[in-house]
């Protein structure tokens, strides 16, 4: 940040030998608008130069760590990913019938998720009520297993850690990584990187039109 300081106080002098410059072309009025023209331009330049030094690589430097955040991402979300497919088809042959109990019972259990929808529909706490039924379910089912060793509405441990536990990532969390990663690029990270430089290119723009004021 001393380089910046620096460069500050550089970009200070040398805007006041341009105020003196301008002092004798003040008589002449079309060349008091190039002067201001060109005064402009080489501020724009000046303070642009000063701004990236500052913080176009800070800017690179915190875009490197977001893009190596989110590949850290991308890894752990398809390598988790694979992992869980090649279980599931090792051992199809052996979960298919769950799975298949598991469809029926979605299928007859499918006309009471409608019921209770349509009631929602009409304001009645349905979605709450058929929660709260599965939870007492549940504690009936750890009661039941605490004394039984038995569960009574899931699978044996053993099946379902061989058919349906897999550590993986879960769906949303790469897209929300994603985004988090876009908006942070949007602002502040692109002005970081880039804003210096546009207001340098915007002061030559300046330079280059300078000359043309004359005409006006």
């Amino acid at each position: 940040m001393g380089g910046g300081n620096f460069f500050k106080q550089l970009g200070s002098i040398f805007k006041g030998i341009l105020m003196l410059l301008e002092i004798p072309i003040v008589i002449i009025p079309k060349g008091k608008r190039v002067g201001k023209k060109i005064l402009s331009g080489l501020t724009d330049i000046i303070e642009g130069i000063i701004y990236q030094f500052e913080w176009g690589f800070w800017g690179h430097i915190r875009n490197f760590l977001d893009i190596a955040v989110l590949f850290q991402y991308v890894v752990v979300y398809f390598y988790t990913n694979i992992v869980c497919l090649v279980k599931s088809v090792t051992n199809i042959q052996y979960c298919i019938w769950f799975y298949i109990i598991d469809w029926c019972f979605g299928i007859l259990y499918l006309p009471i998720t409608i019921m209770v929808y349509v009631l929602a529909i009409f304001r009645i706490p349905s979605i709450e009520y058929e929660k709260q039924f599965w939870d007492k379910m549940e504690d009936f089912d750890q009661t039941i297993y605490k004394y039984t060793k038995v569960h009574v509405i899931h699978y044996p441990k053993q099946i379902r850690e061989l058919c349906y536990n897999c550590q993986r990532m879960k769906t949303i969390t790469l897209p929300k990584v994603i985004v988090e990663y876009i908006q942070d690029l949007e602002d502040p990270l692109l002005g970081w990187m880039f804003g210096g430089i546009l207001q340098m290119w915007w002061g030559v723009g300046e330079l280059l039109t300078a000359p043309f004021e004359v005409l006006r």
